[in-house]
């Protein structure tokens, strides 16, 4: 199992470790069944995503919409949409994934500028399924594909290619996407579950109660709950703990601090209570995940050696 976290800077988006720092694009290979859990904790971020599910099947949550991935198919999520991917029933899956920043994108054509601009809002569509059966979604999968074949050349031509497929990407979406998706319009407070969503990214740590998640969102306690349940799938207390029990994730993958030490480091008020959550949400205790976390870092620094 591996340890999988992520870092939120101060608007609380998720910084996204790009492949090369200099170009703000990310491409990986993630498994779920090396998640905790088998699955990620909601986010977002300003980047473009495209997912491609190479083996097994999975389920995509944008804005509390939960979409099913099969082996072959892709997603897309605009920037700035709420969402995870994870394990239904507990199978594994395996995918590629690639993020863009928007930055990547730009030019000095100002009305070029304007419908990239515009497209990447993601107002009426904050998220398409990619299909294989469908030839503009299909040559989509097949450019997600080609960006992980290029990341790994040398750097004189790979950002070439890196950008020739991302603008292509932007091509077909913009020839293709529909002005708003099949489902229900988006809603339109989606900002304010952010500034909850990032008030606790920020402050995990310390003692937060509902009427302090409720104020940064400016809103009360029935539309707090009514936002968190309706797109992340739990209250905001239990988010809370979610985060909280993320951030140990990386804290256990240090030797050096005790597990009441990883415990009210990420805001819980004991060992006893962290340990409980832990396990009820990882289904193995702290020192558990430890111990395997330390195997694996072994096993990996001898495959180098």
């Amino acid at each position: 199992m591996a340890k999988h976290t992520m870092t939120v800077l101060a608007d609380g988006s998720e910084r996204v470790a790009y492949n090369d720092p200099a170009y703000p694009v990310y491409a990986g290979f993630g498994r779920l069944g090396r998640l905790p859990g088998m699955k990620v904790i909601h986010h977002w971020h300003e980047d473009m995503e495209f997912i491609y599910c190479r083996t097994g099947h999975m389920v995509y949550s944008v804005n509390g919409e939960h979409v099913r991935l099969r082996e072959g198919d892709g997603i897309y999520v605009s920037p700035r949409q709420v969402h995870r991917n994870y394990s239904e029933d507990g199978t594994d899956a395996s995918y590629l994934t690639v993020l863009i920043h928007p930055s990547l994108l730009r030019t000095r054509f100002q009305e070029m500028e304007q419908i990239i601009s515009d497209m990447l809002r993601g107002d009426g569509c904050p998220y398409l399924l990619l299909r294989p059966e469908v030839e503009w979604q299909k040559q989509m999968i097949d450019e997600i594909r080609r960006i992980h074949v290029l990341i790994r050349r040398p750097e004189e031509s790979r950002m070439i290619g890196v950008m020739g497929c991302a603008f292509e990407m932007t091509f077909l979406l913009h020839e293709n996407m529909p002005q708003e998706t099949e489902s229900a319009r988006p809603d339109r407070r989606i900002p304010t579950l952010r500034d909850m969503v990032n008030f606790i990214q920020k402050h995990y740590a310390e003692k937060v109660s509902i009427a302090d998640i409720c104020k940064a969102g400016k809103v009360g306690s029935s539309t707090c709950y009514d936002l968190f349940k309706k797109h992340l799938d739990t209250t905001p207390l239990g988010y809370l703990t979610l985060y909280r029990l993320e951030k140990s994730l990386e804290l256990l993958a240090s030797p050096g601090l005790s597990i009441t030490e990883v415990a009210y480091a990420t805001g819980f008020s004991g060992a006893s209570y962290y340990a409980e959550s832990f396990r009820k949400q990882y289904q193995l205790s702290p020192t558990e995940y430890r111990t395997r976390i330390q195997a694996e870092l072994r096993e990996g620094n001898e495959a180098k050696g």
